[in-house]
């Protein structure tokens, strides 16, 4: 799984970006940081087909767990469109690693 992260998220994080390495656009995620009211925010977004999700109210120790949050809002946006938990962990299996 590719996640394509902003610059403005990348200097929360404290990383310096990587080369990208090809991916199915299925499998590729798009995610930015915002801030809502004063609290950080982010929105992630499938690049194939434009379904995304928000987690909002982040602190500066989730961002050191980014990638289990993130997984775990995919779980999540796609157990509330009723999609059997079976299908759901096929997906992130054939995902692969972040």
């Amino acid at each position: 799984m590719q996640i394509c992260c902003t610059k403005k998220l990348y200097d929360e994080m404290k990383i310096v970006p990587g080369k990208g390495i090809e991916e199915k656009d299925l499998f590729c995620w798009s995610v930015h940081l915002i801030t809502v009211k004063r609290r950080k925010t982010l929105v992630a977004v499938n690049d194939s087909n434009r379904y995304g999700f928000v987690l909002h109210g982040l602190k500066a120790k989730d961002f050191q767990h980014i990638n289990e949050l993130l997984i775990q809002g995919i779980r999540n946006c796609l157990r509330d469109e009723k999609i059997k938990s079976e299908i759901i962990e096929r997906y992130l299996k054939a995902a692969g690693e972040l």
